[in-house]
């Protein structure tokens, strides 16, 4: 679940477009190389002020799409975080209805945090969905907003394993830096617990 809005633009929307291109990078290598142990399926979606149709790509082609319209993706508009998260509920439900096998949802939002959340509201919607575990994990840039931090620890006291990464616009510049510097930047498989590996910003 991918912040959009203005906001987001310069460095932390490129650290948000380099983490969906990591995922689908990853996807192709396991598709070309036969690795997957099930079948590999990405799903995204970007909100702002409204929130954007879902994304999938389950083939090597849909991928490679995804990763040049990802390229030159623009951010703009405003945000509405909650209304985001919510939907994305709504939505969780109503495919549980279509596909009674589904057994959990997880979720990873990437945002900036500008933009006011009710956390009773967006937890009420969240228990909704009764006994199927919904996961949301936080990967904030620049800013941290109390509630999705709240959100995080409420899930956290339940047992769940749910992350929360927050890199500050003085980490996104020393690690753009580094890129530039090593001008050859992957993610790293052996990155330490509770920090995100470094990814090339797209476009480089």
């Amino acid at each position: 679940l991918l912040d959009g809005s203005a906001s987001m633009a310069g460095r932390r929307g490129r650290m948000r477009d380099a983490i969906v291109i990591s995922e689908l990078g990853s996807m192709i290598r396991h598709l070309e190389q036969g690795t997957a142990t099930a079948r590999p399926v990405v799903y995204y979606r970007y909100f702002s002020k409204v929130t954007e149709p879902v994304v999938k790509a389950t083939t090597i082609e849909e991928a490679s799409a995804c990763i040049e319209e990802l390229l030159v993706r623009k951010s703009r508009g405003e945000t509405d975080i909650e209304s985001a998260l919510i939907g994305c509920f709504q939505e969780i439900a109503r495919e549980r209805l279509l596909e009674p096998t589904l057994k959990r949802a997880q979720l990873v939002l990437v945002s900036d945090g500008v933009a006011p959340v009710d956390i009773e509201r967006v937890w009420s919607a969240r228990q909704v969905l009764g006994n199927l575990p919904v996961q949301v994990s936080v990967i904030a840039l620049r800013t941290e907003n109390p509630a999705l931090k709240q959100l995080a620890s409420l899930q956290r006291a339940r047992g769940e394993g749910v992350f929360y990464h927050y890199l500050s616009d003085e980490a996104l510049y020393r690690l753009a830096r580094g890129v530039q510097t090593n001008n050859r930047a992957t993610p790293s498989p052996s990155a330490p617990p509770g920090r995100p590996p470094t990814f090339p910003p797209p476009g480089t």
